[in-house]
C-alpha cells in the first residue's frame, strides 16, 4: 500500500474543487489517500465551506489562507502540509478544477515510476473547454533569447491592451458568452508551441503542465518545496523544468495517466472585467518571466566567470 497526498489549491470556485476531491474519493481503496485543500483567500465563505463540508473525514484537511499566496506559494504550503504530516511516498499537486477519471490512477503511477524512477512525472492534461491535449508545453526549456522575445512580446500587448479586448468584443460578444472571450484572450497572450508534440508519445526531461503534477519520493526527499523561487502566476513550470535539468532529476511524460481539466474556472470567478482579467495576465507574465530570465542570466553570468577564471589559469601556466 502506497500513502499518497494531494495537494489542491483553491479558489473561489467551490463547485469545481467539490468535484475534483469526489474524483479523488472514487480512487480505489488499495492505497491511503490523504487530500489537502488550500484555500488561498477566497475571501468568500467557500473556504470555510469545504472546511465545514469536511470537518468528519479524516483524510481531507482544509488550509485557510488569509492572503492569497499566488500559485506557487500557495501549493507549496499545501506540499509542505503533505509532506510533514502524512509522509507520502507521492505528491499529487493539482488545480481545484482538475478531474481524475481513471480509478486505478495510483497504481498507474506505481508502475511508471518502477519502470523510470522519476523525480517529476506529468499526465496527459485533456482540456475540456478548448478540447486541447496541454501537456507537455515544450520539450526543451526556453532559452535567454527566447524569454527576452516573450516579455517584448508581453510588454507590446500590455501598451496595445485596447486593440485587443476591441477585437474580442467584435468577435465575442455577440454569443454573450463571456468564457468564450476569456479563452480567446488567453489565446492571444500565450504563444503557440514551437515544437510538434504528440501527446500520446512518452517522453522524458520535458516541460509539462502545471495543472497537474506528480512529485515522487525521489523529490520529496530532496526539496522541501515544489515550485522555487516562488511566482505569483505562470512561468512556474519553466523554473520546475530548469531545476530539475540543472539538478539532473527524470522529468516524465507519461499518456497513460490522463485528467480532465476544466480550465479557468478560479481565474473566470475572480475577475469580472475583461479589461482587469487581461492585465491580471500580462502583468504576471511579464514578472514571472523576469524571475525566470534572471535565473537564466545568473547561470550565464557564473558560466562565464568560471570561463574567465580558467582561461587566466591557462595563461598563468603558459
Amino acid at each position: 500500500m502506497k500513502k499518497v497526498s494531494f495537494v489542491i489549491l483553491h479558489y473561489k470556485s467551490v463547485e469545481e474543487t467539490i468535484k475534483c476531491i469526489n474524483s479523488i474519493i472514487a480512487l480505489d481503496k488499495l492505497h491511503e489517500v490523504n487530500i489537502v485543500v488550500v484555500d488561498n483567500a477566497s475571501n468568500d465563505g467557500t473556504g470555510e465551506k469545504l472546511k465545514l463540508l469536511y470537518e468528519q473525514n479524516n483524510s481531507i484537511s482544509v488550509i485557510i489562507l488569509e492572503e492569497n499566496q499566488g500559485f506557487s506559494k500557495g501549493n507549496n504550503i499545501g506540499y509542505k502540509f503533505a509532506v510533514s504530516n502524512f509522509n507520502p511516498d507521492y505528491v499529487v499537486v493539482t488545480n481545484n478544477d482538475v478531474i481524475f477519471p481513471q480509478h486505478d490512477l495510483i497504481s498507474r503511477i506505481e508502475s511508471i515510476f518502477s519502470q523510470t524512477n522519476f523525480y517529476v512525472l506529468g499526465p496527459d492534461i485533456i482540456n475540456t473547454r478548448l478540447e486541447v491535449h496541454q501537456s507537455p508545453l515544450s520539450l526543451k526549456p526556453r532559452d535567454l533569447e527566447q524569454i527576452n522575445n516573450w516579455i517584448e512580446l508581453n510588454l507590446y500587448k500590455k501598451e496595445n491592451i485596447d486593440i485587443f479586448i476591441k477585437e474580442l468584443k467584435r468577435k465575442e460578444f455577440r454569443s454573450s458568452n463571456m468564457m468564450k472571450t476569456l479563452r480567446k484572450i488567453k489565446r492571444l497572450f500565450i504563444s503557440p508551441k514551437p515544437e510538434l508534440i504528440n501527446s500520446t508519445k512518452k517522453y522524458e526531461d520535458v516541460c509539462l503542465c502545471g495543472a497537474c503534477l506528480i512529485f515522487s519520493k525521489n523529490f520529496i526527499e530532496k526539496h522541501s518545496s515544489v515550485f522555487e523561487p516562488e511566482t505569483f502566476f505562470y512561468h512556474e513550470e519553466d523554473i520546475l523544468f530548469h531545476r530539475c535539468m540543472k539538478e539532473k532529476e527524470k522529468v516524465v511524460y507519461d499518456p497513460d495517466i490522463y485528467v480532465y481539466h476544466n480550465e479557468n474556472a478560479s481565474t473566470r470567478k475572480s475577475k469580472k472585467k475583461m479589461e482587469e482579467q487581461a492585465n491580471f495576465i500580462l502583468n504576471n507574465l511579464i514578472k514571472s518571466a523576469n524571475i525566470y530570465k534572471s535565473i537564466l542570466e545568473g547561470e550565464i553570468n557564473k558560466s562565464n566567470k568560471v570561463r574567465e577564471v580558467a582561461n587566466w589559469q591557462t595563461k598563468k601556466s603558459q
